[in-house]
């Protein structure tokens, strides 16, 4: 074959066919020939390409398909209790109803013992005054008692002092 054939066969087709290499010895060949070894080449190499792209993409898969187990696997329980939720809230409800209900209760029936306990105390409050006013009267009475005791000692002691001064003399 013509060298300069070659060498325009190389420029021209070297930008689109890089493997295998446009060789003299390959483009010597016939071109049933020359194209198969192409073909094949590219074949081999698209195969292994996509030989990797699968194991890539399988890899993928097989991560993916482990990171949904997993999801799974935490998930079943929370939906469980989701379930169960509704059923919890309900029963809080009612034992908070039942709560306040008592609470009113109680509420009510400490209000009318404080009504039977103010009435029962008014009757002991007013004689309780009553007898708070009798002391003070006779603290009174004591205390003007005690002052005349002290005046008429007084006087008791003018008298034995006078008494002693005249005995004197």
């Amino acid at each position: 074959m013509n060298a300069a054939v070659v060498r325009r066969t190389q420029e021209a087709l070297g930008k689109v066919i890089r493997r295998p290499p446009l060789t003299e010895k390959l483009l010597s060949k016939p071109p049933f020939r020359y194209l198969h070894d192409i073909i094949t080449e590219e074949r081999s190499l698209f195969e292994s390409a996509w030989k990797k792209e699968k194991d890539i993409v399988s890899k993928e898969i097989e991560k993916l398909r482990t990171s949904i187990q997993t999801l799974c696997k935490s998930a079943l329980p929370l939906g469980k209790i989701m379930d169960y939720i509704q059923e919890d809230v309900d029963a809080m409800q009612n034992e908070l109803q039942m709560w306040h209900s008592e609470n009113r209760q109680h509420a009510e029936a400490l209000q009318q013992e404080q009504r039977i306990t103010d009435c029962a105390v008014e009757p002991l409050k007013a004689e309780l005054a009553e007898l708070e006013q009798l002391i003070k009267d006779q603290q009174d009475k004591i205390c003007a008692v005690k002052a005349n005791i002290l005046k008429n000692e007084e006087k008791i002691q003018k008298m034995v002092y006078s008494i002693n001064l005249t005995s004197r003399r």
